[in-house]
Formats: C-alpha cells, structure tokens, sequence
C-alpha cells in the first residue's frame, strides 16, 4: 500500500532554512513559539470569530434569503474573502463548529468542482472534528475563543504544524521542543475567559515566555544556554 504523499507547507520550509542555520551555530536544541497564537488567540481568525458571533442574528434571516445574499456577494466580490462571506451566509448557525470549518476554506466545493472530478471531492473533515469536538466532547461549555483554539490544536497544528516542525527540524539533528503545548498550559488557558484574553493575547504569551527564558538564562548561564531574539537554546 502506498503511503500518502507529504507536502510541507511554507511554516515548514521556514522551519527547515531556520534549523539547519540554528545548526550551523553549534545548537542542538532550541525551544520553539509554535502554538502560541493558536492557544493565545494571537491570529486574526480569533477576532473574526468574535465578529462572525456578534453579528449570529443574522442566522434567523430566511436560509433562501441568506443565498440570495451570498451569490450577490460572490458575484460583487470574486475572491477567497468573498467566498467565505457567501459560505458563512449559508451556514446552519454560526456557532464555532459551524463557522470555524468556513474560515479555514481555501476553496469551497463550488470551485473545487472545477478542478476535481466528483470522486475527488470528499467529505469536509475539519467539519467533522468540529462537530465531534464542539457537539461530542462538550466542547461548547468552553469560552467561544477557547472553541477555537480547540479546532487549530486538532487540525492545523496537530496535522500540519508539529509534523512540519518535527520532521524539518530532525532533517538537521536539531531537537525542537514546544512549551506554548504543554498539556497543563493548554488546559488553564482554554479555561481562562475570551474577557481575560482579547486583544491581550499577543502579551500575555509574551510575557509567559520571557519569565522563565530569562529565570533560566540567570540559574545556567555557564551551563551554554543562550537567549537571543525570542528563541533559548542549548548547545
């Protein structure tokens, strides 16, 4: 049976040219921000959310009303943004396992079948976790962006990622660790509210890393460890 094929994406080409540099300079291990804005609420996919939610009253409008509205948009707005509007028009709810699938869209189905044969166009997976997480897992008891953080962890970090990382990384000999994931971590801020962390993300995170990188390079600073620009390594 032949193993599917691998596609790294631009994170892990950047992730590649970063280790083999990191490398060259006799550092064997180096911590990494991977999953910062992803548990943090750091990118703008988490205030869109936020938008798409406030704006949910627009769910109680005709479903027919809302297509007429998304092929309006299509047609006026030819792009990757106008076609998400348009799907967003069409959805059930806008809760997030309805919502956060269409935001991570790259191509809806219309298109694809432009591209694809029928039997290439299968079902939305990342839909499909959502519903399991959101639905099955009692993931909707969570604050609305902690749902959020959920689908990037189980998808695009879980399956893109930590795989690109892990694999570029290793290509060069070069261990990669990733704090902003450790399972306690991830767990208290899941459950921290959308008040405590929106538009404070970017500090909060910030500041988790700089105290203990700077408590470290303090305690062995003659054991080789290095701070510099965000990443602490050790050769």
């Amino acid at each position: 049976m032949r193993s599917p094929r691998w596609s790294p994406s631009a994170d892990g080409l950047n992730t590649y040219v970063v280790s083999k540099v990191t490398k060259e300079a006799g550092i064997t291990m180096a911590l990494s921000g991977l999953g910062g804005d992803e548990v943090f609420a750091g990118y703008p996919l988490f205030a869109r959310s936020i938008a798409l939610w406030n704006k949910r009253w627009m769910a109680q409008f005709p479903r027919g009303l809302r297509g007429l509205m998304a092929r309006i948009i299509a047609g006026a707005k030819p792009s990757v943004g106008g076609m998400r509007i348009g799907e967003f028009l069409r959805l059930p709810s806008f809760s997030i396992d309805d919502s956060y699938p269409v935001a991570r869209l790259a191509l809806n189905d219309h298109a694809l079948a432009g591209l694809l044969p029928p039997s290439g166009i299968s079902a939305n997976r990342v839909a499909a976790i959502m519903h399991g997480l959101i639905r099955d897992d009692r993931g909707h008891e969570l604050p609305l962006l902690s749902q959020v953080s959920l689908g990037e962890l189980r998808t695009y970090v879980l399956n893109i990622l930590l795989r690109d990382a892990d694999q570029m990384s290793m290509a060069h000999a070069l261990e990669v660790r990733v704090p902003f994931l450790d399972h306690e971590l991830v767990e208290y801020v899941l459950g921290v509210s959308d008040a405590l962390k929106f538009p404070h993300t970017k500090a909060i995170a910030g500041e988790r890393a700089r105290r203990p990188a700077a408590c470290r390079g303090r305690e062995q600073a003659q054991d080789g460890l290095h701070i510099s620009m965000g990443l602490v390594a050790s050769e």
